[in-house]
């Protein structure tokens, strides 16, 4: 009896642990709801920001202010990464980007995370180019990239292997998109994070999970597009006119 009562409490801790282990790692349904509250707290400012970017590379002729305008939101994503572990969607939804050990990314490990952005600048940069130097007016240039055959092909591209990416992370095992593979970065609750970097866990110990991807994931996805699209028509139908 007296080992018996020894062994429950060892036992009921490794139940326990074994608990806090479960569901370590963030799927994909989670990540989209995360998204929709990203786009619902950033995309307003960056959208404003986007605009007064073109009005200004409008009106100088050079795509020097555009350059600008995607390097700060580049580095501002990289920057709430390295510091906080995540952007505001993420930080709301209680989950963390880490390293193995639980720590945030270094600089380049962000910088290779948020390459999606990098890739997408590169791309609007290049079209634009030519056309600011020869003075296009800002309000003519969703039309122009509406009409550009390069820009359209290379952007569904570029959101087809997006989706294959992030799609990724339903069936890995420990929930890695693409992205997260090349930075070395794990997306997992926030006290999984604290967790690993205390010490108390280790990557190894938390039990591999593929997705439950279920109806309410593909509600998420829809309610995201439809939020992207709803606020894209709402703020491009009230351009700005203080640079005009």
């Amino acid at each position: 009896m007296g080992m018996m009562d020894e062994r429950q409490p060892e036992a009921q801790a490794q139940v326990e642990a074994q608990a806090q282990t479960v569901g370590a790692f963030v799927g994909f349904g989670t990540r989209v709801k995360m998204y929709v509250l990203d786009l619902l707290i950033l995309m307003i400012p960056a959208f404003v920001l986007y605009e007064v970017s073109l009005n200004v590379s409008s009106r100088v002729r050079s795509i020097l202010p555009f350059v600008l305008y995607w390097a700060v939101l580049y580095g501002l994503l990289v920057s709430m990464t390295v510091w906080f572990g995540g952007t505001p969607g993420k930080l709301l939804g209680k989950s963390r980007i880490v390293r193995e050990d639980g720590r945030y990314l270094s600089v380049p490990q962000a910088a290779a995370r948020n390459l999606w952005y990098l890739l997408l600048s590169g791309l609007m940069i290049f079209v634009l180019a030519e056309p600011f130097g020869d003075g296009l007016a800002a309000l003519k240039i969703h039309d122009y990239l509406g009409n550009s055959l390069i820009f359209q092909a290379s952007k569904k591209v570029l959101l087809l292997l997006l989706w294959i990416d992030c799609g990724t992370a339903s069936f890995q095992g420990q929930r890695r998109a693409v992205h997260d593979l090349l930075a070395g970065s794990y997306v997992v609750t926030r006290d999984t994070a604290a967790r690993l970097h205390s010490g108390q866990a280790g990557l190894t110990q938390l039990p591999a999970e593929r997705d439950r991807v279920s109806a309410k994931s593909f509600v998420w996805v829809t309610a995201g597009i439809v939020v992207y699209e709803l606020l894209a028509a709402v703020l491009r139908a009230h351009p700005l006119v203080m640079f005009q």
